[in-house]
Formats: C-alpha cells, structure tokens, sequence
C-alpha cells in the first residue's frame, strides 16, 4: 500500500509537471507567434510605406508629365490660332480690290526701291512680280518680269542674280513675325501662356 501511494504520488508530480511544461510550452508558442506577427506586422508596415512612398513618386511623375502635356497642347493650341490669324493676313490682302491692291504693289514697290538706291545699286533692278501683278507696275520704265512664285508683293534682283530684295506680304509677316505673334497672343489669349 505505501507502494501505491508513491506510485500514486510520483503519478500525480509527474501529471502536475506535464501540465507544467505543456503551459510553459503554449506560453512559449503564443510569445512566438506573438513575435512573429509582430514581425510580420513590421515588415508589412515597412512595406506599405515603401509602397506609398513609390505610388507618390509615380503619382506626382504623372501629374507633372500630364501638366507638360497639358502646356505643350495649349501652346499648340495658340500656335495653331496664331498661324491661322498670320494666314487669314495674308488671304486678306489677296482678297482686296484690284485698285487697293495696285495701291499696295505700288507702294511695295516705291519701298524696295528706296532700298535699292540706299543699298548704292547703280544698275537698274530687274523687278519680278506675279503674272497677274504685270499690269498694275506698267508706265515705271523698268524690266518687269513675270514670277508666278511671287505672291502679293514684289522682288527685285540684280542682272547677276546675286541680290535679291523681297517685299511681299509673306516676307514681311516673316520680318515682323515675333512681334506679330506676341501682339496677336495678346490679344486673343491676354499675354503669353502661363505655365
């Protein structure tokens, strides 16, 4: 009987020691799942922000392309408005009456000669002018020759052919170009584009 209190008793300290060590052992394992999610839950955090940090580089590369963008098609935009003005100049002057537009090839032409004679040109230009501008320079005393590649004006050229003076609409909407083009942004769109 003493036997089976000892067995009875070595039992009980042996169960009481499982018990033991099964609650260390879950305690143990709940501090390392405890430490793994923590762990996990750092590199998650850390990962998150290194996300975000990548979204807000990209977002803000898109926005800034997307104003570049945005800037260059409204420049374009004005460009394109600006050159239809330029244009429309040009049609304007074709679509005057025969006698202001004689009017004007005169007067293109009494400045290029003008210039001519500053330029201390001794010789006589030889004077070239649309084959339907021949008739409105007749009664001058000069060598008119026809050029159907001048358009609304006229040129004048040295025998040679070295010289060449141009008064034309297109050459001087060419001279004035810059300035023409920020009068006309002016007035249409209010000054240059902002940015």
């Amino acid at each position: 009987m003493a036997q089976d209190a000892l067995l009875k008793a070595i039992e009980e300290d042996a169960r009481a020691q499982a018990e033991r060590i099964i609650e260390e052992s879950e305690e143990a394992a709940r501090g390392i799942v405890k430490d793994a999610e923590d762990e996990v839950s750092g590199i998650r955090a850390e990962r998150l922000a290194a996300l975000a940090q990548r979204l807000e580089r990209r977002k803000a590369s898109l926005l800034n392309g997307a104003r570049i963008n945005t800037g260059a098609l409204k420049l374009r935009a004005r460009l394109d408005v600006i050159e239809r003005v330029l244009a429309l100049t040009e049609e304007r002057a074709r679509g005057t009456t025969r006698e202001e537009y004689g009017t004007l090839l005169n007067r293109f032409y009494e400045e290029l000669e003008k210039k001519w004679l500053e330029e201390a040109e001794t010789e006589p230009p030889i004077v070239l002018v649309n084959p339907e501008d021949a008739g409105l320079l007749d009664g001058r005393g000069i060598e008119i020759k026809t050029d159907p590649g001048v358009s609304i004006g006229v040129v004048f050229t040295s025998r040679d052919g070295r010289k060449r003076y141009e008064n034309t609409v297109s050459s001087r909407i060419r001279k004035a170009r810059g300035e023409m083009v920020m009068e006309i942004d002016r007035l249409i769109f209010g000054g240059p584009p902002d940015g």
